[in-house]
């Protein structure tokens, strides 16, 4: 993830700095759309651990 914020603090510092923002904006959106999909793995993975946790707890617990 600190590697994606470097990244796009630096396409922001080029969009204002290039003449082409088409390029840079399109490379902001993938940014972007990589750090959804990144979060969205942590939630499924977060909730299958409470999902887990729920199970155990209450005595079922799928092996």
């Amino acid at each position: 993830m600190t590697q994606l914020d470097s990244m796009y603090t630096s396409l922001k510092k080029e969009l204002y700095q290039l003449p082409s923002k088409e390029e840079v904006v399109e490379a902001m959106i993938i940014n972007l759309q990589t750090r959804i999909k990144i979060l969205n793995r942590q939630l499924e993975i977060l909730e299958r651990i409470n999902d887990l946790k729920q199970r155990k707890s209450h005595g079922i617990l799928d092996i």
